[in-house]
């Protein structure tokens, strides 16, 4: 995971592809509360521009500073948003969502992701759904809405860590 001196070293993902015809992955993703209501058109678009990616338990999906524009949702298993020291901001599981902060603001990952368990993890172009969020103002409003809650928490991890 995060070495002792602070530096990870991201690795691939261990499988990537495309949705396709993945009827449970499709319908997951219908299911979303962040993608409930887009119009079929936009649906499309998203599935379409989507894939799917498999991840081991500890394997260190992005560093803080990358710059990748997706959008994640958990399929399945769980991970952790990880500042450089290694305390965990943030465990996510089924339907959770991150990169929303890189994909709105353009700005670089502000902690380390990591796979606490082995996990899948459908992941969407961050310009396709910045221009989701610009369409469907509910869409947007709930990604705002995640990225300030999650960076509060950041702030109240930052503040108790520093204590």
């Amino acid at each position: 995971m995060i070495s002792k001196d602070g530096e990870t070293t991201v690795l691939a993902a261990q499988r990537t592809q495309k949705i396709g015809d993945d009827i449970g992955v499709i319908a997951f993703v219908q299911n979303s509360p962040l993608f409930r209501g887009v119009s079929e058109q936009w649906f499309t678009r998203l599935i379409d521009a989507a894939t799917v990616e498999d991840w081991a338990s500890t394997h260190i999906v992005e560093n803080k500073g990358s710059s990748v524009d997706q959008l994640g949702l958990i399929f399945d298993g769980s991970i952790s948003l990880v500042e450089q020291s290694g305390v965990e901001l943030a465990h996510l599981e089924r339907q959770g969502l991150f990169g929303e902060s890189v994909v709105l603001t353009r700005q670089p990952l502000p902690w380390s992701i990591v796979a606490r368990t082995d996990s899948r993890v459908i992941r969407f172009p961050g310009e396709l759904v910045r221009e989701l969020a610009e369409a469907v103002p509910s869409t947007g409003k709930l990604l705002a809405m995640l990225m300030a809650a999650r960076l509060k928490e950041l702030e109240k991890q930052t503040s108790r860590t520093s204590l």
